[in-house]
């Protein structure tokens, strides 16, 4: 003989309605799931909320205005990408003033000349700060050199114990 399990009739502790056990694919949700489940839906489970997880006010570090979770379609953008972003679009995050090293050196390389100040090499190119500063990208403080010759110039000014190396004079070409 085999018995029934009979569940006693469970109520939403936040709005009171009858609860049954849940079918997922087909199969009937199990005793011990069954017991703990105190609401009859993940609304209720959230203080009436639609959404599943209420998300803090944010800022844009920019422009200062009030950012809300992006929608694909019918989905939010999830919880982790939206804790992570700190920009309303990506007008604001391109236009930042406080870039690292490499947004300099980015910035520098786009001002580099065809070929090397120094022995007119046209490859492994790099861009020298005359002043040491890689924040001023002024033309005349920049200078084109091949990687030889931008360790030569650096290597030099060491030796000599120069703080700032300057520029490395052109060679005077001669007419062949």
């Amino acid at each position: 003989m085999s018995q029934k399990i009979t569940e006693k009739p469970k109520h939403c502790k936040r709005c009171g309605s009858e609860m049954h056990r849940k079918r997922y694919r087909g199969v009937l949700e199990g005793m011990a799931a069954w017991r703990k489940r105190r609401f009859c839906s993940q609304r209720c489970a959230n203080g009436g909320s639609s959404k599943r997880i209420k998300e803090k006010a944010k800022r844009c570090k920019w422009c200062g205005h009030q950012m809300h979770r992006k929608r694909y379609g019918e989905k939010l953008e999830s919880m982790s990408v939206w804790k992570k972003r700190k920009f309303c679009s990506l007008s604001c995050a391109n236009s930042r003033k406080d870039v690292g090293r490499q947004g300099w050196l980015s910035r520098a390389r786009k001002l580099r000349g065809p070929a090397c100040d120094g022995c007119q090499r046209a490859t492994r190119l790099q861009v020298h700060h005359a002043d040491g500063n890689m924040t001023n990208l002024k033309p005349e403080n920049l200078q084109t050199l091949c990687i030889t010759c931008h360790k030569f110039l650096h290597d030099t000014a060491k030796r000599l114990g120069l703080t700032v190396p300057g520029k490395l004079a052109s060679p005077v070409l001669l007419p062949k």
